[in-house]
C-alpha cells in the first residue's frame, strides 16, 4: 500500500536557515513537475498550486485583482474566499493545452467554491424549466440541446453558466460579467464564473486536469 506523503514535501524548497528568504518569483510548472515526480498525490498538488499560490496573471497588479474579486463578492454575497482563480491566469502556462497567458488575449475564469450558491442556481434552474420538464429553455451549441451536458455537470457538482436555462437570473449573470469584463479588456478577453458545490469537487476537477497534464508530458506516478 502506498504510503501518505508527509505534507511537509510539498515544498519545493529546503529551509536551510532558520529564516529563509521569501520565493517571490514562484513558477507554478515547475512546482508541479517537482511534485509529480515526488510524487505528491494529485488532490494535494491541486490545493497547492491552485488554492496557497498567488495567480500568476496579476503579479504586481495585486490591488485588480481585489477590484474584481470584490465586485463578484458583492454581486453574488458570498464570502470573498469562495472565489479562486484557475486556468492560465492562474498558473501562466495551460495545464491541457500548450497556451501560456497573453494579456488581453487570454481569459480569467473564476472557479466560485461554495455550496449555497451552487443550490441557489440548481433551484433557479428547476424553477426557469417548470422541474425540467420544459427542456425548450435550455440553449443549443452546434444545433443541439445543452440540457444531457447541463445534467452531467450539475452531476459532478459543477454548475456552469452557459449551459444554464434561459431566465432573468442567467440575464443578470451574463450582463454582470460582461460589464466586468468591458472594464479589464486590456488585462483579458472576458471574465466568466463556474460554481463549484465543495472545496472537494473543485480538488477532483483540478486533479483531474493534472492527470492530464501528467499523461500529456509523459509523466506518472
Amino acid at each position: 500500500m502506498k504510503q501518505k506523503e508527509d505534507s511537509s514535501t510539498l515544498s519545493t524548497t529546503v529551509n536551510t536557515s532558520a529564516h529563509p528568504t521569501p520565493n517571490l518569483e514562484i513558477d507554478h510548472i515547475r512546482s508541479l513537475d517537482s511534485c509529480i515526480k515526488r510524487n505528491i498525490p494529485n488532490d494535494a498538488i491541486a490545493r497547492k498550486i491552485f488554492l496557497a499560490y498567488p495567480t500568476a496573471a496579476f503579479k504586481n497588479i495585486e490591488d485588480t485583482q481585489f477590484d474584481i474579486l470584490e465586485e463578484i463578492k458583492n454581486f453574488f454575497k458570498i464570502p470573498f474566499l469562495s472565489i479562486q482563480i484557475v486556468g492560465s491566469s492562474k498558473t501562466r502556462h495551460s495545464l491541457h493545452k500548450e497556451n501560456i497567458f497573453t494579456p488581453g488575449t487570454s481569459d480569467l475564469d473564476i472557479a466560485i467554491i461554495n455550496q449555497e450558491l451552487f443550490l441557489r442556481y440548481m433551484e433557479i434552474s428547476a424553477e426557469a424549466t417548470n422541474y425540467y420538464s420544459d427542456l425548450t429553455r435550455f440553449p443549443r451549441a452546434h444545433g443541439q440541446p445543452t440540457y444531457n451536458s447541463f445534467y452531467k455537470y450539475m452531476a459532478k457538482g459543477i454548475f456552469r453558466p452557459d449551459l444554464m436555462p434561459k431566465c432573468s437570473e442567467k440575464t443578470n449573470w451574463n450582463n454582470f460579467f460582461g460589464r466586468l469584463s468591458s472594464k479589464h479588456l486590456h488585462l483579458f478577453k472576458s471574465i466568466n464564473a463556474g460554481i463549484y458545490s465543495s472545496e472537494y469537487i473543485f480538488e477532483l476537477k483540478q486533479s483531474q486536469l493534472i492527470e492530464k497534464y501528467k499523461e500529456l508530458k509523459g509523466k506518472t506516478i
